[in-house]
């Protein structure tokens, strides 16, 4: 930021390494991080590219400096990113406000015929578990839609299935039927032939199913005996 201030550097060549400085480390934030973002983020002649670093690096700020929440909330909600999960990760009043700005694009886009689409979907709801888990039966309803629907595409279920493991850390209520599901989905796996593209999809699925389990057993040791037998 110094270098910035003497001109040393400009301003657009300062967004990418401030986003991924506040993608290791949000609690770097402070007063100067917030008065470079919110000027970057007002100019009118952003890259798409660049436009989503800044959205997401303000969501980083209000994560390390929980007083900016307010003023990053009403930049984020205009515009309806998904870094609004990390404001309401920080301030957790934005909660119910962040899932209903959020979840109006991701069902009108979960039943779409595009892989791409119906991905976002999934890690759009996986942010959510995180950051609204009193959201969690409609979460695990919409997540078991895109599981369920007749395009398989294992990329849109592999992501589907991290979300599924977000809500089994962040959601109590749904943690035993969320657990229920990705065991399924390991012990289908077992029977995967390996050489064909079906079961390099199912070995997909079942290797994000043990990284769920992994991140259950921190959050929930009583699952460790399940979980040991299985691995």
């Amino acid at each position: 930021l110094r270098a910035y201030h003497s001109g040393r550097i400009q301003e657009q060549e300062l967004i990418s390494p401030i986003h991924t400085l506040l993608e290791k480390e949000p609690n770097c934030a402070n007063d100067h991080t917030k008065d470079f973002l919110t000027r970057a983020f007002s100019r009118t002649n952003l890259t798409q590219k660049d436009r989503e670093k800044l959205e997401e690096s303000l969501g980083k700020l209000a994560l390390g400096a929980p007083q900016h929440a307010d003023l990053v909330f009403s930049i984020l909600v205009e515009t309806g990113s998904a870094a609004l999960c990390d404001v309401a990760l920080a301030a957790p009043r934005y909660a119910e406000r962040t899932f209903y700005a959020l979840i109006g694009p991701v069902k009108q886009r979960m039943h779409s015929k595009h892989e791409m689409e119906r991905r976002w979907c999934a890690e759009q709801l996986g942010r959510l578990a995180t950051a609204t888990p009193d959201y969690a039966d409609e979460i695990f309803s919409l997540l078991l839609r895109l599981m369920e629907e007749k395009h398989h595409f294992f990329h849109v279920q592999t992501a589907a299935i991290r979300a599924f493991g977000n809500l089994m850390v962040a959601a109590y209520p749904c943690r035993d039927k969320a657990f229920e599901l990705l065991l399924e989905i390991c012990v289908k796996a077992e029977q995967a032939p390996e050489a064909k593209a079906q079961g390099l999809g199912e070995i997909s699925k079942a290797t994000a199913c043990v990284e769920c389990f992994m991140d259950l057993v921190e959050a929930a040791p009583s699952y460790a005996d399940e979980i040991f037998i299985l691995l």
